[in-house]
């Protein structure tokens, strides 16, 4: 995202992005550097479920097919520890039922960052 400049866009949507990308941090970063001063950041984002459900167990069984099928997504991934650490001033995040969004990934993680 180079060619974007520094604090140039008001608001960033991320929507089921960040379980596909190599680097998430550095997906991060480029938010943060891409916002203006006082631009938000919104996210809904599937998360692993909490380990001792079953779904938890079906997301380790399922995630190669799942990756493979689902274009890299990675259905393990703790997303919102990266997003509580990547936010100085996290506002709202924690594991949510997205399983209308997403059917079969579980749980989710969802809010906003400024």
């Amino acid at each position: 995202m180079e060619e974007v400049d520094d604090e140039s866009v008001d608001v960033v949507v991320c929507t089921l992005v960040l379980c596909s990308v190599a680097n998430m941090r550095r997906v991060l970063q480029e938010v943060r550097r891409i916002l203006k001063t006082g631009g938000a950041s919104y996210f809904l984002e599937h998360v692993v479920s909490d380990p001792s459900s079953c779904t938890y167990f079906l997301q380790h069984v399922f995630e190669p097919l799942w990756y493979y099928l689902g274009d890299g997504c990675m259905v393990t991934r703790a997303t919102w520890k990266d997003l509580e650490q990547g936010w100085a001033n996290f506002l709202t995040c924690g594991p949510h039922s997205v399983q209308k969004c997403d059917r079969g990934a579980g749980p989710g993680a969802f809010g906003h960052a400024m």
